[in-house]
């Protein structure tokens, strides 16, 4: 991990448990938009994290959406079972 993907999870994220990987990656016009899903830990409290990173030969932009949720929520068959299945898709 460089110097920006240890900032990144020191600023924004906290401790990743997991990454569910890609949701989503498309091309539009010379840039790439690329979703993702963390679960992260971030001063005691579990968050649900969708990442969009947008890059272009010029420039790059990272934008966060973090939810709060709670372990109950996350174990439910229906949630780990749509990650993996929009995730492998």
């Amino acid at each position: 991990m460089g110097l920006f993907g240890w900032l990144e999870r020191k600023v924004f994220l906290g401790d990743v448990i997991k990454d569910y990987g890609t949701l989503d990656d498309k091309h539009v016009g010379i840039g790439r938009l690329r979703t993702s899903v963390l679960l992260c830990r971030r001063k005691g409290r579990l968050k649900l994290v969708f990442r969009t990173t947008g890059t272009s030969p010029l420039s790059a932009s990272v934008n966060y959406a973090s939810y709060a949720t709670k372990e109950a929520v996350l174990r439910s068959p229906a949630i780990e079972g749509g990650l993996s299945t929009a995730h492998a898709g």
